[in-house]
């Protein structure tokens, strides 16, 4: 009985890890909203006590365009430069400016950027 009341100790206090690493994991409903340099994403996401909360994130806090390819940066901005964003599940494909003139479709796992922290969606 030690050992069950143990196990479950434990697996508790490592929930807000767990949910803290991969935001699909631990969100559904999630979707785009808005358009241009203010798109954000949107879901439903777990607390650790297991009840949800509607959360909402603009890409541009937590991605940059980089030579016309999505990467993961703390307030890059790239949605000032990036239009014509889809998602399906994690994955967000958008066309970016290369800085050549260029406008590639290029595509980032959300994941690798974004994290469920208690319910709020943060980079």
């Amino acid at each position: 009985m030690q050992f069950s009341g143990l196990f479950v100790l434990v697996a508790v206090a490592l929930v807000p890890s767990v949910l803290a690493q991969n935001f699909g994991a631990s969100c559904n409903n999630i979707h785009l909203t808005g358009t241009g340099p203010s798109v954000s994403v949107q879901a439903t996401c777990f607390l650790p006590n297991g009840t949800t909360k509607s959360s909402t994130l603009g890409l541009s806090s937590c991605l940059t365009n980089s030579g016309g390819s999505l990467r993961c940066a703390r307030g890059g901005n790239a949605m000032q430069s990036c239009s014509g964003c889809t998602l399906s599940g994690t994955s967000l494909r958008c066309n970016c400016g290369d800085g050549k003139g260029g406008n590639p479709s290029t595509t980032i796992d959300l994941n690798q950027c974004i994290a469920n922290n208690n319910g709020n969606l943060g980079c």
